[in-house]
């Protein structure tokens, strides 16, 4: 089974964070023969509502919550409560089930206030970052969902632009990065799309696609 992993902003987007129907629809074809995986830094709420039946499996709030078959599993419950002991919410922060976000000039004083206190790691995307408990990062929801899976030999693709990506572009089989992608990830992406943002992601598919036998043969 192929598991096809992709970020949701500005990679299931446009540069507007408009979702790009036409890309998502037309890689959730190839459904049940590809396995769709979003995994994002948002809400889980936000993306049952962008993208609700075009996936498989939804991993929320860059891994700490994950959606699939109709089971929520929520990773850092009681993580969660302390922090927002700790942290003030009048600090111009914002809670998710698990995860803390704020801007990025808020990091030092975050940071501050937690180091000593409780376990976390810290992961920036453009403008603001994302504050989790240590084990917490896209990979660890992505194996979540493949432990479920039903499947002995499974080939991993994924396709991501920015830092919290790193976790699941890197576990992959086959990393495929796009224009808009940070160098990081296109340093070790066997693919880098002409177009950035979906019409990319929309590339790095299709050449996924015309290339599964020696993907297949590798693996």
């Amino acid at each position: 089974m192929l598991v096809f992993a992709s970020d949701y902003d500005r990679t299931l987007t446009d540069q507007n964070l408009e979702p790009c129907y036409r890309v998502i629809s037309y890689i959730s074809s190839f459904r049940p023969d590809i396995f769709f995986i979003v995994a994002s830094g948002r809400r889980l709420e936000f993306l049952q509502e962008k993208l609700g039946s075009f996936v498989d499996a939804l991993v929320a709030e860059n891994g700490a919550v994950v959606y699939f078959e109709n089971r929520k599993l929520v990773y850092g419950k009681d993580w969660n409560q302390r922090v927002r002991e700790i942290v003030d919410e009048k600090d111009e922060v914002w809670f998710g089930e698990v995860l803390l976000y704020s801007l990025l000039n808020k990091e030092y004083k975050i940071r501050k206030a937690l180091d000593g206190k409780i376990s976390y790691r810290i992961e920036r995307n453009r403008e603001s970052f994302m504050v989790m408990p240590d084990y917490v990062n896209k990979n660890f929801g992505i194996q979540r969902v493949i432990t479920m899976l039903d499947s002995d030999s499974l080939i991993r693709a994924a396709v991501g632009d920015d830092y919290n990506d790193l976790s699941m572009t890197e576990a992959s089989d086959v990393k495929l990065a796009i224009q808009n992608s940070i160098p990081e990830i296109k340093a070790s992406s066997e693919f880098i799309s002409v177009q950035p943002y979906c019409e990319g992601t929309l590339e790095a598919f299709d050449h996924l696609l015309q290339n599964l036998k020696t993907f297949v043969s590798k693996s």
